[in-house]
């Protein structure tokens, strides 16, 4: 099924909303209550996307000779990430114990900071 809809852009959030153009909508962004900028009007194929959201999240690249992973910010979507290595995770666990914002995570986004 093809749904047409309208996508706005919140300058101060830095978000983009979608409103299909049979039902009711607000240019007022629900975060921030300012006024969105129209960017344009899209149709989407409802069951690719299920498609999609059936498939693996993972994007595969070539590094040179071998292929591996793209890992992207699940926050920003930026594929600028860094591995957090073991002895920072460890010296900030001694650091901070268990308030260490680097326990149990893997990843950090150089970008926005985001880490997970």
């Amino acid at each position: 099924m093809i749904v047409r809809e309208h996508h706005y852009y919140c300058k101060k959030c830095k978000k983009g909303q979608f409103f299909e153009v049979d039902k009711p909508f607000t240019t007022k962004c629900p975060m921030c209550n300012e006024e969105m900028e129209y960017v344009g009007t899209n149709d989407y194929d409802t069951e690719l996307a299920e498609q999609r959201k059936n498939a693996p999240k993972v994007t595969i690249v070539k590094d040179g000779s071998r292929y591996r992973p793209l890992i992207k910010c699940p926050t920003c979507s930026s594929s600028n990430v860094k591995s957090i290595s073991s002895s920072s995770r460890i010296l900030s666990a001694g650091l901070f114990g268990l308030g260490s914002n680097k326990i149990n995570k893997s990843f950090e986004c150089k970008t926005c900071g985001y880490t997970w």
